[in-house]
This record gives structure tokens, sequence and C-alpha cells, in this order.
């Protein structure tokens, strides 16, 4: 038995949304019909999955995003500890959710544990929504036979992550708004203000200080030749993508990235973090050290880290120490290394590693609220001078006048 999303219409000419299960999409009409509803459209789950492999520009159905995967995943940790069968709990998150696509995936989830299939493998059929680490820790929970515990676990992590995200991008719209609006009150000046202010001097053939035509001529050079540059900035942008996608350019670019004194720490720290606490979800959850290292560094984004450690992860597999093989690649902070070690002493390795993982969490925090709270004057500082100057060079040929008008 398969799941279809519907769209129908109703006696009223209301159309309506819905997941059913059946066998073949006529099964399915039939279903609709006797619920007096005319059937539109019906799509199979690998209608959806084909259409998720699609570039995102291309598909215009919502995705599910992390907050709700988040829900999800809580819901079934509530369900899985009440001793609810696995099918049920599945289908009552399904019937509970709002949304159609969430109902849809986990009807076509619930489809799969009934067909025999793992939970963790029935996930597997949307990769996008549950990553690797999410897959890795279910299957682990369901071999040990903890799957309760490691759902609450895994909830935890999963809405400590969107937390995270959430404070980074909370934090992040400040300067971006900032540095947007101070753009376009320079563009709105320079090309609509400024020329015809000028436009009174040049008319009354008079001498302009050095200021003044400094000014004309940028003001000018935005009016000329303002949409080639626009043209250049966004084929340079479709330029710098193309060869990110290269995978020698994109090291280079991220080795270069790690080099930077205050973006590089930032980028050090997150990825660690991210490593680390991906590491000490997956040994939580039973998972093999080997293998946690593995689905910890396809996790991390930056090259030159994830290099790093799949250096650290042949080296423990040769018998190397956890916190040696990864201090000898330079790349992790030596305070980690340090509680990383003490964890591997006392047996009490994924404590710790979930302690540095918080810790770097912190220190990104700290930096990313520093930095925006230092942005703010020196936009101000910057776009102050930046009017002073359009100010003065206007203001000058005036004085000028003045003077000539008193003699």
């Amino acid at each position: 038995m398969a799941t279809f999303e519907y769209t129908a219409v109703n006696q009223q000419g209301q159309q309506k949304k819905g997941v059913l299960e059946g066998d073949a999409p006529r099964q399915i009409r039939q279903q609709l019909r006797d619920k007096g509803l005319l059937p539109l459209t019906i799509s199979t789950a690998a209608d959806r999955k084909n259409q998720a492999e699609r570039p995102s520009w291309l598909s215009f159905q919502r995705k599910i995003g992390a907050e709700e995967v988040s829900m999800l995943t809580r819901q079934l940790a509530t369900l899985a500890q009440a001793a609810i069968p696995l099918e049920e709990a599945l289908l009552t998150i399904a019937n509970q959710s709002q949304q159609p696509r969430v109902r849809a995936v986990m009807m076509e989830v619930r489809s799969k544990v009934l067909e025999g299939y793992s939970l963790a493998i029935a996930m597997g059929n949307f990769p996008s929504i549950f990553s690797k680490m999410y897959r890795a820790t279910v299957d682990a929970g369901e071999k040990s036979g903890n799957l309760a515990n490691v759902l609450e676990r895994l909830a935890d992590h999963v809405e400590q992550q969107q937390a995270a995200k959430k404070k980074i991008r909370h934090a992040m719209i400040y300067p971006i708004l900032i540095v947007s609006v101070s753009i376009a009150i320079v563009c709105f000046l320079m090309l609509f203000v400024v020329p015809n202010i000028i436009e009174v001097f040049i008319s009354n053939d008079q001498s302009l200080p050095a200021m003044t035509m400094v000014l004309i001529t940028l003001s000018d050079g935005m009016q000329q030749y303002g949409i080639y540059g626009f043209a250049a900035l966004c084929g340079l942008t479709i330029l710098w993508r193309r060869l990110l996608k290269r995978e020698t350019f994109k090291m280079r670019v991220h080795t270069y990235l790690l080099k930077m004194p205050i973006l590089g720490k930032i980028i050090r720290l997150m990825n660690c973090a991210r490593f680390f606490h991906t590491l000490g979800m997956l040994r939580t959850a039973g998972v093999s050290i080997l293998e946690a290292m593995r689905i910890g560094g396809s996790l991390v984004s930056n090259l030159q880290v994830k290099k790093a450690i799949e250096t650290a992860t042949r080296q423990v597999r040769e018998g190397v120490g956890i916190s040696k093989a990864l201090g000898d690649t330079g790349i992790f902070p030596p305070l980690s290394m340090h509680l990383i070690a003490s964890g591997e002493k006392s047996g009490n390795l994924d404590a710790m590693l979930l302690r540095a993982s918080a810790y770097h969490e912190e220190e990104v925090t700290t930096l990313t609220d520093t930095i925006v709270s230092l942005f703010e004057p020196i936009m101000i500082i910057v776009m102050g001078g930046i009017v002073l100057f359009i100010v003065l060079a206007i203001l000058l040929p005036i004085f000028s006048l003045d003077q000539l008008a008193s003699i």
C-alpha cells in the first residue's frame, strides 16, 4: 500500500488537499468519489521525490522546514515513550499536522514501516528532510531497542540546532538592513539629488572646488555606467558560484577563509561545534566512533575542516587516539582536545564531546554579538562621512557664490 497526495473539488466548488493510502491511483479516485469529491490531481511518492530533486527555483512545492522537523521529532519521541506502536504514532502525527507536505511525508514513512522496513530506512526516502546524522541516530536507537530515549535526545538536538541558527540569523538581520538602506540612500542621492543641484552651478559657469568636481565625476559615472556595473556584478556573482562548484577552487577559498582574522575563527568554531555535537549525539545513541566521525565529517561545511576530519578518521582506524588524531590536524582548538582527552581517559567521551560543542557554540555567539555591536557605530561613522562629503561638495560652491556677491 502506497501513499498518495490528492487535490480535489467538493460539491460547493471548494478545493481540498490531503493524503490517502491505496494500492493504485484508481483506488484513490474511487475513495474521493465516495466522499463526494471530484479528483483533480493525484501524485505518488515517486512524483514528490522527483520534484524534490529539482533545483529549488524550479520547485513550487513548500518544503518541510527545520522547525517542522523539530516538532514532529518531539511528537514522535513523546508517543514512543508512551509505548504507542510506531505505525500508530506515525499515523497520529500525520493526522495532527496542519501541513499537507508533513502529512504526506509521515504517511509515506508509515507505509514503508508497514512493509517491514525500519524507521531509519523509511526516512531515507527523504534525505533532504532527515539528514544522515538524523537517520544514523534513529537506526542506532532501533538496533539498541532504546528508540524512545534516542528520539528524545534527537529532538533536543534538533531544537538546539534550530535555536542556534535562528539566533545567528536574527543577529545578521540588523547589519544587512543597515547596509542595504545605506547603499539605497547613497545611490538615491548620487543619481537623483546631486545632479539637479550641481546643474545649477554648471549653468552659471562657476569654477567649482575639487571636492565638488569629484562628486560630479562620481555622479556622472553612476548615471552612465551604473547599469553596466550592476550587470558586471551579476555576472561576477554567477561566475563565482560556478567556480565554487569546482572542488579545487572551493578548497582554496575555504582554506583562505580559515586564515582570515575574525571570520576564520568564527567559521572554525562553528564547524568544530557542529562536528563535536554530531559526534557526541551519535556516540550517545550507540553509533561506533568511526561511523560517527564519518557522518560528522560529512555534515561539516568547510572543506579544509572536512579534510582534516577524514585524515583523523583514518588515524583512528589505525589505532590512534581520538584526541591525538584530531589535535595533529591543527584545526581543532586546544581546549576541546583537552576535554576529549579527558573524556577518553575517564570513559565519559560522549559528555565531553557535547561539552566541547556547547563551549564553541557559546564562543560563536559571543563573537557574533561583539561584531554586531561594533558594526552599528562603524556604519554610522561611514555613512556620516559619506553624507558629510556630499553635503560639503554641494555647500562649497554656495559659499563661493556668497563671497562673490559680497565683493
